[in-house]
């Protein structure tokens, strides 16, 4: 045989007992492989579900102070209208008492003191 022939035929030989001692490692590694893989997979997926729950759990925190801001704002919108209302009704019962009395007088302002 030519020298260029064992050449190659002892490369393809190296390949091949390279590729067949790896696939037969391979196959009597399966169960050992499969639960390193399984165990890996599975702190991945602890990990993800972690980092997921965390950040829902910033989401639902932030939406949760927003809408106690607009419930205080409501809060105190709707005691303005209470109050208004109040002076509204009072206001109401001046003008009337005002209307059957005749005049009203005012009472005598002060200069405020500085």
């Amino acid at each position: 045989m030519k020298l260029k022939t064992r050449f190659i035929g002892l490369s393809v030989l190296g390949v091949l007992l390279t590729a067949t001692v790896t696939v037969a490692i391979t196959f009597l590694n399966k169960a050992t492989l499969q639960k390193h893989i399984q165990t890996e997979m599975m702190a991945l997926s602890h990990d993800s579900c972690a980092k997921i729950a965390l950040d829902v759990h910033a989401l639902l925190d932030t939406y949760h102070q927003s809408l106690l801001r607009r419930l205080d704002y409501g809060l105190r919108v709707a005691e303005r209208i209470v109050v208004f209302k109040k002076l509204s009704a009072q206001h109401t019962d001046l003008a009337s008492a005002s209307q059957s009395l005749g005049t009203v007088l005012r009472p005598k302002q002060y200069p405020q003191k500085r």
